[in-house]
């Protein structure tokens, strides 16, 4: 998002953008972790309708969809996004422990 966000304030965006259409997968990890400002919710907007129902996303988060109205905070671009998303999709929802937690020791410190 910070690159396209770069490249939107020097000219190129079409260019980079055009570059992430071209792949057959896109995965947007840790989505939600950060907040986005409204040029980075106008970009994720792009880069989903680029990819629907011709390349595959997969978007991975800490954050459960439910909430995600409230995190991009613009009921037009989110409505817009989700819906994009939802069509042929499938919904992982992990519920065990983390794997990380569980292999980290802290007995050692």
């Amino acid at each position: 998002m910070y690159e396209l966000s770069l490249a939107d304030g020097d000219g190129t965006y079409i260019r980079e953008r055009g570059k992430l259409s071209r792949y057959k997968l896109l995965i947007l990890d840790d989505f939600g972790k950060v907040t986005m400002n409204e040029q980075e919710k106008s970009i994720l907007f792009d880069l989903i309708d680029d990819r629907v129902g011709t390349l595959s996303t997969i978007v991975v988060g800490q954050r459960p969809c439910n909430d995600w109205h409230a995190f991009i905070d613009d009921p037009i671009i989110a409505d817009a996004i989700l819906d994009r998303l939802s069509r042929k999709r499938y919904h992982i929802k992990l519920r065990d422990e983390s794997m990380r937690r569980s292999d980290a020791t802290f007995d050692s410190l």
